[in-house]
Protein backbone atom coordinates (compact mmCIF):
# COMPACT_ATOMS: atom_id res chain seq x y z
CA UNK A 1 0.00 0.00 0.00
CA UNK A 2 2.86 2.39 -0.77
CA UNK A 3 1.64 5.92 -1.37
CA UNK A 4 3.29 8.00 -4.10
CA UNK A 5 2.23 11.22 -5.79
CA UNK A 6 1.78 11.20 -9.56
CA UNK A 7 5.09 13.08 -9.92
CA UNK A 8 6.92 10.57 -7.73
CA UNK A 9 5.54 7.68 -9.81
CA UNK A 10 6.71 9.31 -13.02
CA UNK A 11 10.17 10.03 -11.64
CA UNK A 12 10.57 6.55 -10.17
CA UNK A 13 9.46 4.83 -13.40
CA UNK A 14 11.67 7.09 -15.54
CA UNK A 15 14.79 6.44 -13.45
CA UNK A 16 14.05 2.71 -13.24
CA UNK A 17 13.87 2.53 -17.05
CA UNK A 18 17.01 4.68 -17.48
CA UNK A 19 15.22 7.46 -19.35
CA UNK A 20 16.41 11.08 -19.04
CA UNK A 21 14.06 14.04 -18.59
CA UNK A 22 14.90 15.20 -22.10
CA UNK A 23 14.13 11.77 -23.58
CA UNK A 24 10.82 11.58 -21.72
CA UNK A 25 9.75 15.05 -22.79
CA UNK A 26 10.62 14.72 -26.47
CA UNK A 27 8.88 17.52 -28.34
CA UNK A 28 5.61 17.15 -26.38
CA UNK A 29 6.43 18.66 -22.97
CA UNK A 30 9.03 21.19 -21.89
CA UNK A 31 11.75 19.97 -19.56
CA UNK A 32 10.91 22.65 -16.98
CA UNK A 33 7.24 21.62 -16.96
CA UNK A 34 8.15 17.93 -16.58
CA UNK A 35 10.50 18.78 -13.73
CA UNK A 36 7.66 20.66 -11.97
CA UNK A 37 5.31 17.68 -12.50
CA UNK A 38 7.83 15.26 -11.03
CA UNK A 39 8.43 17.50 -8.02
CA UNK A 40 4.72 18.02 -7.39
CA UNK A 41 4.77 21.75 -8.12
CA UNK A 42 2.13 21.52 -10.83
CA UNK A 43 -0.51 18.97 -11.77
CA UNK A 44 -0.25 17.24 -15.13
CA UNK A 45 -3.20 17.53 -17.52
CA UNK A 46 -4.83 14.39 -18.95
CA UNK A 47 -3.16 14.69 -22.39
CA UNK A 48 0.30 14.97 -20.84
CA UNK A 49 -0.33 12.05 -18.48
CA UNK A 50 -1.51 9.81 -21.32
CA UNK A 51 1.63 10.70 -23.29
CA UNK A 52 3.89 10.00 -20.27
CA UNK A 53 2.12 6.70 -19.54
CA UNK A 54 2.65 5.54 -23.11
CA UNK A 55 6.29 6.69 -23.15
CA UNK A 56 7.09 4.93 -19.82
CA UNK A 57 4.92 1.90 -20.65
CA UNK A 58 2.89 2.13 -17.42
CA UNK A 59 -0.87 2.09 -16.91
CA UNK A 60 -2.54 5.48 -17.21
CA UNK A 61 -4.88 4.49 -14.33
CA UNK A 62 -1.80 3.94 -12.13
CA UNK A 63 -0.37 7.37 -12.89
CA UNK A 64 -3.62 9.31 -12.62
CA UNK A 65 -4.36 7.98 -9.13
CA UNK A 66 -2.73 10.65 -7.01
CA UNK A 67 -2.19 10.60 -3.23
CA UNK A 68 -5.84 11.37 -2.36
CA UNK A 69 -7.16 8.64 -4.65
CA UNK A 70 -4.59 6.14 -3.40
CA UNK A 71 -5.51 6.74 0.24
CA UNK A 72 -9.21 6.60 -0.63
CA UNK A 73 -8.63 3.28 -2.41
CA UNK A 74 -6.54 2.02 0.53
CA UNK A 75 -9.32 2.88 2.99
CA UNK A 76 -11.60 0.45 1.18
CA UNK A 77 -8.86 -2.18 1.07
CA UNK A 78 -8.29 -1.78 4.81
CA UNK A 79 -12.01 -2.26 5.54
CA UNK A 80 -12.01 -5.55 3.64
CA UNK A 81 -8.64 -6.85 4.89
CA UNK A 82 -8.04 -9.78 7.24
CA UNK A 83 -4.53 -8.81 8.38
CA UNK A 84 -3.20 -9.37 11.89
CA UNK A 85 -3.70 -6.59 14.44
CA UNK A 86 -0.07 -5.41 14.20
CA UNK A 87 0.01 -5.30 10.39
CA UNK A 88 -3.36 -3.59 10.13
CA UNK A 89 -2.36 -1.00 12.74
CA UNK A 90 0.83 -0.20 10.77
CA UNK A 91 -1.05 0.12 7.46
CA UNK A 92 -3.70 2.41 8.95
CA UNK A 93 -1.09 4.63 10.63
CA UNK A 94 0.95 4.81 7.40
CA UNK A 95 -2.08 6.00 5.43
CA UNK A 96 -3.17 8.30 8.26
CA UNK A 97 0.25 9.98 8.29
CA UNK A 98 -0.03 10.77 4.57
CA UNK A 99 -3.64 11.92 4.86
CA UNK A 100 -2.64 14.38 7.61
CA UNK A 101 0.50 15.46 5.74
CA UNK A 102 -1.49 16.40 2.64
CA UNK A 103 -4.39 17.90 4.60
CA UNK A 104 -6.97 15.32 3.50
CA UNK A 105 -9.00 15.67 6.70
CA UNK A 106 -11.99 13.69 5.41
CA UNK A 107 -9.77 10.65 4.77
CA UNK A 108 -7.84 11.18 8.00
CA UNK A 109 -11.15 11.16 9.89
CA UNK A 110 -12.20 7.88 8.23
CA UNK A 111 -8.84 6.27 8.99
CA UNK A 112 -8.92 7.44 12.62
CA UNK A 113 -12.39 5.93 13.02
CA UNK A 114 -11.12 2.62 11.60
CA UNK A 115 -8.10 2.71 13.93
CA UNK A 116 -10.37 3.54 16.87
CA UNK A 117 -12.58 0.54 16.10
CA UNK A 118 -9.51 -1.69 15.77
CA UNK A 119 -8.35 -0.66 19.23
CA UNK A 120 -11.85 -1.11 20.67
CA UNK A 121 -12.17 -4.60 19.19
CA UNK A 122 -8.81 -5.55 20.71
CA UNK A 123 -9.31 -3.88 24.13
CA UNK A 124 -6.42 -1.46 23.59
CA UNK A 125 -7.66 1.19 26.04
CA UNK A 126 -4.28 2.95 26.37
CA UNK A 127 -3.97 3.25 22.58
CA UNK A 128 -7.44 4.78 22.41
CA UNK A 129 -6.58 7.33 25.09
CA UNK A 130 -3.55 8.40 23.07
CA UNK A 131 -5.67 8.65 19.89
CA UNK A 132 -8.55 10.69 21.36
CA UNK A 133 -6.83 14.09 21.10
CA UNK A 134 -6.02 13.64 17.39
CA UNK A 135 -9.53 12.29 16.75
CA UNK A 136 -11.05 15.37 18.42
CA UNK A 137 -8.98 17.75 16.26
CA UNK A 138 -10.07 15.96 13.07
CA UNK A 139 -13.72 15.87 14.18
CA UNK A 140 -13.65 19.67 14.54
CA UNK A 141 -12.67 19.99 10.87
CA UNK A 142 -15.93 18.49 9.57
CA UNK A 143 -19.47 19.83 9.26
CA UNK A 144 -21.02 16.60 7.97
CA UNK A 145 -23.63 15.12 10.31
CA UNK A 146 -22.63 11.60 9.25
CA UNK A 147 -19.01 12.16 10.37
CA UNK A 148 -20.10 13.86 13.60
CA UNK A 149 -22.42 10.96 14.46
CA UNK A 150 -19.64 8.44 13.88
CA UNK A 151 -17.32 10.42 16.16
CA UNK A 152 -19.95 10.77 18.90
CA UNK A 153 -20.78 7.09 18.68
CA UNK A 154 -17.10 6.10 18.97
CA UNK A 155 -16.66 8.30 22.05
CA UNK A 156 -19.89 7.04 23.64
CA UNK A 157 -18.95 3.40 23.01
CA UNK A 158 -15.50 3.92 24.52
CA UNK A 159 -16.82 5.62 27.66
CA UNK A 160 -19.46 2.94 28.04
CA UNK A 161 -16.75 0.27 27.79
CA UNK A 162 -14.70 2.00 30.50
CA UNK A 163 -17.82 2.39 32.70
CA UNK A 164 -17.70 6.20 32.48
CA UNK A 165 -21.46 6.23 32.02
CA UNK A 166 -22.09 9.96 32.49
CA UNK A 167 -19.64 10.75 29.68
CA UNK A 168 -21.20 8.07 27.46
CA UNK A 169 -24.69 9.47 28.09
CA UNK A 170 -23.62 12.96 26.97
CA UNK A 171 -22.44 11.59 23.60
CA UNK A 172 -25.46 9.34 23.03
CA UNK A 173 -27.69 12.34 23.82
CA UNK A 174 -25.86 14.43 21.18
CA UNK A 175 -26.51 11.74 18.58
CA UNK A 176 -30.22 11.81 19.45
CA UNK A 177 -30.29 15.61 19.15
CA UNK A 178 -28.77 15.53 15.66
CA UNK A 179 -31.44 13.07 14.48
CA UNK A 180 -34.26 14.90 16.24
CA UNK A 181 -33.21 18.30 14.83
CA UNK A 182 -32.36 17.15 11.29
CA UNK A 183 -34.00 14.89 8.76
CA UNK A 184 -31.67 11.91 8.41
CA UNK A 185 -33.11 8.94 6.56
CA UNK A 186 -30.99 6.22 8.17
CA UNK A 187 -32.33 5.96 11.75
CA UNK A 188 -30.25 2.99 12.94
CA UNK A 189 -27.67 5.08 14.83
CA UNK A 190 -30.50 7.03 16.47
CA UNK A 191 -32.19 3.85 17.68
CA UNK A 192 -29.01 2.37 19.08
CA UNK A 193 -28.12 5.70 20.71
CA UNK A 194 -31.48 5.67 22.51
CA UNK A 195 -30.96 2.06 23.54
CA UNK A 196 -27.42 2.42 24.89
CA UNK A 197 -28.15 5.75 26.53
CA UNK A 198 -30.89 3.92 28.41
CA UNK A 199 -28.50 1.12 29.41
CA UNK A 200 -26.06 3.72 30.75
CA UNK A 201 -28.81 5.34 32.82
CA UNK A 202 -29.74 1.89 34.15
CA UNK A 203 -26.11 1.24 35.10
CA UNK A 204 -26.04 4.40 37.24
CA UNK A 205 -29.45 3.53 38.68
CA UNK A 206 -31.42 6.38 37.08
CA UNK A 207 -34.21 4.02 36.12
CA UNK A 208 -36.89 6.52 35.02
CA UNK A 209 -34.49 8.09 32.48
CA UNK A 210 -33.47 4.63 31.28
CA UNK A 211 -37.12 3.73 30.78
CA UNK A 212 -37.77 6.93 28.77
CA UNK A 213 -34.83 6.18 26.44
CA UNK A 214 -35.77 2.55 25.78
CA UNK A 215 -39.42 3.44 25.29
CA UNK A 216 -38.36 5.50 22.23
CA UNK A 217 -36.96 2.32 20.69
CA UNK A 218 -40.21 0.31 20.92
CA UNK A 219 -41.63 1.44 17.54
CA UNK A 220 -38.38 0.53 15.75
CA UNK A 221 -37.85 -2.97 17.18
CA UNK A 222 -38.65 -4.69 13.88
CA UNK A 223 -35.41 -3.49 12.31
CA UNK A 224 -33.37 -5.52 14.85
CA UNK A 225 -32.12 -9.05 14.36
CA UNK A 226 -33.93 -11.73 16.37
CA UNK A 227 -31.13 -11.78 18.97
CA UNK A 228 -31.19 -7.99 19.29
CA UNK A 229 -34.99 -8.08 19.67
CA UNK A 230 -34.66 -10.55 22.53
CA UNK A 231 -31.99 -8.43 24.21
CA UNK A 232 -34.05 -5.25 23.85
CA UNK A 233 -37.26 -6.75 25.19
CA UNK A 234 -35.33 -8.21 28.11
CA UNK A 235 -33.70 -4.89 29.01
CA UNK A 236 -37.07 -3.11 28.71
CA UNK A 237 -38.72 -5.78 30.86
CA UNK A 238 -36.02 -5.29 33.52
CA UNK A 239 -36.79 -1.57 33.69
CA UNK A 240 -40.49 -2.37 34.02
CA UNK A 241 -39.67 -4.76 36.88
CA UNK A 242 -37.61 -2.13 38.69
CA UNK A 243 -40.38 0.46 38.23
CA UNK A 244 -43.05 -2.04 39.36
CA UNK A 245 -44.96 -1.66 36.09
CA UNK A 246 -47.55 -4.29 35.18
CA UNK A 247 -46.15 -4.45 31.61
CA UNK A 248 -43.06 -6.28 32.91
CA UNK A 249 -44.58 -9.74 32.41
CA UNK A 250 -45.64 -8.91 28.85
CA UNK A 251 -42.12 -7.88 27.82
CA UNK A 252 -40.56 -10.83 29.63
CA UNK A 253 -42.77 -13.12 27.52
CA UNK A 254 -41.66 -11.33 24.35
CA UNK A 255 -38.01 -11.71 25.34
CA UNK A 256 -38.60 -15.37 26.28
CA UNK A 257 -39.74 -16.13 22.71
CA UNK A 258 -36.30 -15.14 21.43
CA UNK A 259 -34.36 -16.86 24.23
CA UNK A 260 -36.21 -20.14 24.70
CA UNK A 261 -34.36 -22.20 22.07
CA UNK A 262 -30.89 -21.62 23.56
CA UNK A 263 -30.62 -23.16 27.03
CA UNK A 264 -27.57 -21.10 28.01
CA UNK A 265 -29.26 -17.86 26.94
CA UNK A 266 -32.46 -18.91 28.65
CA UNK A 267 -30.65 -19.70 31.92
CA UNK A 268 -28.83 -16.34 31.85
CA UNK A 269 -32.13 -14.64 31.03
CA UNK A 270 -33.81 -16.17 34.09
CA UNK A 271 -30.78 -15.55 36.29
CA UNK A 272 -30.86 -11.84 35.42
CA UNK A 273 -34.61 -11.76 36.05
CA UNK A 274 -34.00 -13.18 39.51
CA UNK A 275 -31.40 -10.52 40.27
CA UNK A 276 -33.80 -7.76 39.17
CA UNK A 277 -36.75 -9.18 41.13
CA UNK A 278 -34.55 -9.10 44.24
CA UNK A 279 -33.86 -5.41 43.58
CA UNK A 280 -37.59 -4.83 43.22
CA UNK A 281 -38.17 -6.62 46.57
CA UNK A 282 -40.19 -9.40 44.89
CA UNK A 283 -38.38 -12.22 46.65
CA UNK A 284 -40.65 -15.14 45.69
CA UNK A 285 -40.40 -14.33 41.99
CA UNK A 286 -36.65 -13.85 42.34
CA UNK A 287 -36.15 -17.22 44.00
CA UNK A 288 -38.22 -19.02 41.37
CA UNK A 289 -36.26 -17.46 38.50
CA UNK A 290 -32.88 -18.29 40.08
CA UNK A 291 -33.90 -21.91 40.78
CA UNK A 292 -35.21 -22.33 37.22
CA UNK A 293 -32.03 -20.79 35.81
CA UNK A 294 -29.74 -23.17 37.72
CA UNK A 295 -31.79 -26.18 36.67
CA UNK A 296 -31.77 -25.16 32.99
CA UNK A 297 -28.06 -24.41 32.45
CA UNK A 298 -26.45 -27.29 30.47
CA UNK A 299 -24.03 -29.23 32.68
CA UNK A 300 -21.90 -30.40 29.76
CA UNK A 301 -20.51 -26.86 29.52
CA UNK A 302 -18.48 -27.33 32.69
CA UNK A 303 -16.62 -24.01 32.75
CA UNK A 304 -19.66 -21.98 31.71
CA UNK A 305 -21.86 -23.80 34.19
CA UNK A 306 -19.35 -23.29 36.98
CA UNK A 307 -19.16 -19.56 36.28
CA UNK A 308 -22.96 -19.34 36.08
CA UNK A 309 -23.46 -21.20 39.36
CA UNK A 310 -21.04 -18.86 41.11
CA UNK A 311 -22.96 -15.83 39.76
CA UNK A 312 -26.25 -17.28 41.02
CA UNK A 313 -24.69 -18.09 44.41
CA UNK A 314 -23.41 -14.51 44.58
CA UNK A 315 -26.88 -13.12 43.82
CA UNK A 316 -28.47 -15.32 46.49
CA UNK A 317 -25.75 -14.47 49.01
CA UNK A 318 -26.02 -10.71 48.39
CA UNK A 319 -29.75 -10.98 49.01
CA UNK A 320 -29.32 -12.92 52.27
CA UNK A 321 -30.65 -16.22 50.88
CA UNK A 322 -27.81 -18.11 52.58
CA UNK A 323 -29.38 -21.57 52.84
CA UNK A 324 -30.39 -21.57 49.18
CA UNK A 325 -26.97 -20.31 48.09
CA UNK A 326 -25.23 -23.00 50.12
CA UNK A 327 -27.13 -25.75 48.24
CA UNK A 328 -25.17 -25.01 45.07
CA UNK A 329 -21.67 -24.43 46.44
CA UNK A 330 -20.66 -28.11 46.33
CA UNK A 331 -21.73 -28.51 42.69
CA UNK A 332 -19.90 -25.32 41.74
CA UNK A 333 -16.77 -26.50 43.55
CA UNK A 334 -16.90 -29.97 41.99
CA UNK A 335 -17.12 -28.46 38.50
CA UNK A 336 -14.28 -26.03 39.22
CA UNK A 337 -12.00 -28.74 40.65
CA UNK A 338 -12.86 -31.08 37.78
CA UNK A 339 -11.62 -28.56 35.19
CA UNK A 340 -8.87 -27.18 37.49
CA UNK A 341 -10.12 -23.58 37.20
CA UNK A 342 -8.46 -21.86 40.17
CA UNK A 343 -10.55 -18.67 40.10
CA UNK A 344 -13.75 -20.70 40.29
CA UNK A 345 -12.29 -22.96 42.98
CA UNK A 346 -11.42 -19.86 45.01
CA UNK A 347 -14.94 -18.46 44.65
CA UNK A 348 -16.50 -21.79 45.63
CA UNK A 349 -14.48 -21.98 48.84
CA UNK A 350 -15.07 -18.28 49.48
CA UNK A 351 -18.85 -18.50 49.42
CA UNK A 352 -18.83 -21.65 51.55
CA UNK A 353 -16.68 -19.80 54.09
CA UNK A 354 -18.77 -16.63 54.03
CA UNK A 355 -22.06 -18.50 54.36
CA UNK A 356 -20.72 -20.48 57.33
CA UNK A 357 -19.87 -17.13 58.94
CA UNK A 358 -23.40 -15.84 58.38
CA UNK A 359 -24.68 -18.99 60.08
CA UNK A 360 -22.33 -18.42 63.03
CA UNK A 361 -20.28 -21.53 62.16
CA UNK A 362 -16.87 -19.89 62.49
CA UNK A 363 -14.72 -23.02 62.75
CA UNK A 364 -15.99 -24.31 59.38
CA UNK A 365 -15.74 -20.77 58.00
CA UNK A 366 -12.05 -20.58 58.97
CA UNK A 367 -11.23 -23.76 57.05
CA UNK A 368 -12.93 -22.67 53.83
CA UNK A 369 -11.71 -19.06 54.02
CA UNK A 370 -8.12 -20.26 54.40
CA UNK A 371 -8.53 -22.57 51.41
CA UNK A 372 -10.04 -19.70 49.42
CA UNK A 373 -7.24 -17.33 50.45
CA UNK A 374 -4.54 -19.80 49.38
CA UNK A 375 -6.04 -19.84 45.87
CA UNK A 376 -6.81 -16.11 45.77
CA UNK A 377 -3.23 -15.06 46.46
CA UNK A 378 -2.06 -16.91 43.34
CA UNK A 379 -3.63 -14.22 41.16
CA UNK A 380 -4.97 -11.42 43.40
CA UNK A 381 -4.17 -7.74 42.88
CA UNK A 382 -3.61 -5.31 45.76
CA UNK A 383 -7.27 -4.35 46.10
CA UNK A 384 -8.34 -8.00 46.28
CA UNK A 385 -5.66 -8.73 48.90
CA UNK A 386 -6.76 -5.69 50.93
CA UNK A 387 -10.39 -6.84 50.92
CA UNK A 388 -9.44 -10.40 51.89
CA UNK A 389 -7.16 -9.33 54.75
CA UNK A 390 -10.06 -7.34 56.22
CA UNK A 391 -12.41 -10.32 55.85
CA UNK A 392 -9.91 -12.63 57.54
CA UNK A 393 -9.37 -10.09 60.34
CA UNK A 394 -13.12 -9.96 60.98
CA UNK A 395 -13.39 -13.76 60.92
CA UNK A 396 -10.62 -14.18 63.53
CA UNK A 397 -12.17 -11.44 65.65
CA UNK A 398 -15.41 -13.44 65.68
CA UNK A 399 -13.41 -16.55 66.60
CA UNK A 400 -11.91 -14.66 69.55
CA UNK A 401 -8.39 -15.04 68.15
CA UNK A 402 -7.37 -11.40 68.57
CA UNK A 403 -3.71 -11.95 67.74
CA UNK A 404 -4.60 -13.36 64.29
CA UNK A 405 -7.20 -10.63 63.81
CA UNK A 406 -4.66 -7.87 64.51
CA UNK A 407 -2.18 -9.55 62.15
CA UNK A 408 -4.63 -9.41 59.24
CA UNK A 409 -5.77 -5.87 60.05
CA UNK A 410 -2.12 -4.80 60.03
CA UNK A 411 -1.56 -6.43 56.63
CA UNK A 412 -4.65 -4.63 55.31
CA UNK A 413 -3.44 -1.27 56.66
CA UNK A 414 -0.02 -1.75 55.00
CA UNK A 415 -1.70 -2.32 51.64
CA UNK A 416 -4.14 0.57 52.16
CA UNK A 417 -1.20 2.99 52.39
CA UNK A 418 -0.12 1.95 48.88
CA UNK A 419 -3.55 2.04 47.26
Amino acid sequence: MEILSTGEKIKRSRIYKGITLKELCGDKISISKMSCIENGKIKADEESLRYIAKKLQVDYSYLVRDVYDQIKYNVQEIKESTYSFEKLENIINYNLEYACKYGFNDLALKLTHILFELYMDNDKVENIQLLISKYYDLYQSTQRNEDIIIYYNDMATFFMKTAEYHEAISYFARIREIYENNYIEDRLSYIYACFYEGICYKNINIIEKAYECLKKVLEFVNIFSDKAKGDFYHEFAILNILLHKIEAERYLKKAFEYKKNDLKELAKFKGKNGEMYFQAQEVNKAMKEIKDAIEIYPREDKKGCGEFLIECIKTLYNNRQYEEAFKYTDEALDLAINIDEIKLIEKGYYFKGMIHQKKGEFIQAEMYMNLSTDFLFRFANSEERYKRYNEMAELYYNLGELKESVKYFTLAINIEKKL
